[in-house]
């Protein structure tokens, strides 16, 4: 895994109006768009990021599943989930 869980700082806040997997979305697109994850780069495994994130796994599948609809990530069964080489501008 190139993503290291140590290079999130995500802050998801339990108290606010915005669903946590529409606030992790959020900063996986922003850490995408920002160049910090780069094109066809791993995301953490979902288990992983949960447990590193104190959330529950469907969260994080939640999450990962709205960057798919919007074609920011993809999915490979068996192997994970990867950021979207597609430029930005072309989404």
């Amino acid at each position: 895994m190139n993503a290291s869980l140590s290079l999130f700082s995500f802050q998801l806040q339990k108290e606010s109006a915005v669903p946590l997997y529409q606030q992790l979305a959020e900063q996986i697109l922003a850490l995408a768009e920002g160049g910090a994850l780069l094109p066809n780069e791993k995301l953490p495994p979902i288990r992983a990021l949960a447990a590193h994130l104190g959330v529950n796994a469907s969260t994080v599948v939640a999450a990962y599943r709205a960057l798919e609809q919007k074609k920011a990530v993809y999915s490979r069964v068996g192997s994970g989930t990867f950021v979207s080489p597609i430029p930005r501008e072309e989404l």
